[in-house]
């Protein structure tokens, strides 16, 4: 896409923050981009569910902080797509140009199917992640209970573990 920066966020709802997982940027430091930015939404203040074209960052009426530093450094256009997964929106990915009107709506297409996969691994990592998190409070659980507690394999029925207290 030749552009001069680009960024992935994951969306945390809880906190209202998209979290900048990754950036790769020939333009900027990245300690330049603050690490969490307010969620961006449609102006139905629901979060972006379409993919969005800036054709001239100088005649967006948006002024936030980050918008603020892309103009400074630069950066005339980009555009955003939703990293959607199960009518989901989970993240963005973004991606800024130096020349205005780089991108067009062909790109925008592209630049969806390409996030579609990058939407599914990323929420796949993330149940690995709970999956381990919730595993490893079982597990503390059961070594620090008061009460026998043993493990069984259905099939052969021996014991396959069992906490201190037993």
């Amino acid at each position: 896409f030749e552009c001069e920066v680009a960024v992935v966020g994951t969306h945390d709802y809880e906190a209202g923050l998209t979290h900048r997982l990754a950036i790769d940027t020939s333009l900027l430091d990245p300690d330049d981009l603050p690490p969490a930015t307010p969620i961006r939404t449609s102006p139905a203040d629901a979060p972006l569910t379409s993919a969005e074209l800036i054709e001239d960052l100088r005649a967006n009426a948006d002024s936030d902080a980050v918008h603020s530093l892309l103009r400074a450094k630069g950066l005339r256009s980009g555009m955003r797509v939703p990293l959607i997964v199960r009518d989901n929106v989970i993240g963005v990915v973004a991606l800024w140009a130096t020349d205005a009107n780089r991108y067009d709506g062909d790109d925008v297409a592209m630049l969806g199917t390409l996030t579609r996969p990058l939407a599914i691994a990323l929420e796949r990592a993330s149940a690995l992640s709970s999956l381990a998190e919730s595993e490893l409070k079982f597990r503390s659980l059961v070594a620090q209970a008061e009460e026998m507690i043993l493990l069984f394999d259905s099939t052969t029925l021996r014991i396959v573990d069992a906490n201190a207290y037993t």
